[in-house]
């Protein structure tokens, strides 16, 4: 049987909206509005209308300014989802499962989307001890609210700090979440020298975060490590064990993120 050719310009709107998407995540370098509709064939003004729809579910942002079109949040969220059930590198989920063995507490690695500037969690590692909440690989999350993204955002390029700032603000999630930025800079401070950060209720009342940063080898900042636990269950005498721990595991994730994304 033949294969029916697809007529872009009498297509349901939903196709079209696959066939945009499918565009911008195969080409290997942003878009533009006008780049869409020549390949595909479909109207400036569809495209348009379809891409701000787009945009609000958090499927692609658009940088305005420099008119280009890229991958949101969701659909990283989505591709991390699909990676950690139907393949995730198999050398990092052993290095997280011994972390979990080591502090008794689940773990995750974070991923930093840059075009929609906000953290994805990718891996996550349950721990058997129960949590009041759960982590979902896909989980995108602002940099500000907690330790996992500031880990990253303390090792940010200074303009491209402003351009977190600039695009999503200081929004509290809960009552503990940083919304000055002159907190948030004396923080990120602090986890620069630290090597780590710490959390309590920023982002989830009931959790406790302690986070550090995993780097490429080039030294640019990839995501972060984090080890989370019910604060009813946290220890103080326990901060510092599991800060060492976690840095000392970013520091192995550091070589094979990188190396993963080389191979790709």
């Amino acid at each position: 049987m033949k294969s029916k050719r697809l007529d872009r310009a009498r297509a349901p709107i939903l196709v079209k909206s696959l066939e945009i998407v499918r565009r911008v995540v195969s080409e290997h370098k942003p878009l533009t509005l006008k780049d869409v509709a020549s390949d595909l064939k479909i109207p400036e003004a569809t495209v348009h209308r379809i891409l701000s729809d787009l945009e609000a579910q958090g499927w692609v942002v658009q940088d305005r300014e420099r008119c280009r079109i890229e991958i949101g949040p969701s659909l990283i969220g989505i591709a991390a989802a699909i990676t950690w059930r139907y393949g995730v590198e198999t050398a990092i989920r052993p290095l997280l499962s011994s972390l979990v063995r080591e502090t008794g507490e689940t773990v995750c690695l974070n991923l930093y989307d840059a075009p929609s500037a906000q953290l994805v969690a990718y891996v996550v590692e349950d721990s058997d001890r129960p949590l009041s909440y759960q982590i979902t690989p896909g989980d995108a999350s602002f940099l500000h609210t907690g330790a996992s993204g500031r880990a990253v955002m303390a090792f940010l390029e200074p303009d491209e700090l402003a351009r977190v700032l600039k695009k999503h603000g200081l929004p509290a999630v809960t009552e503990r979440t940083i919304t000055s930025v002159t907190t948030l800079r004396r923080e990120l401070a602090k986890v620069r020298e630290a090597g780590y950060a710490f959390s309590k209720g920023e982002r989830l009342e009931e959790a406790v975060g302690i986070a550090a940063p995993v780097f490429g080898t080039n030294g640019q900042i990839k995501g972060s490590l984090l080890i989370t636990t019910p604060s009813f269950r946290f220890a103080a005498k326990n901060k510092l064990p599991f800060a060492r721990a976690a840095m000392a595991c970013a520091k192995q994730l550091t070589q094979l993120i990188d190396s993963a994304n080389e191979g790709r």
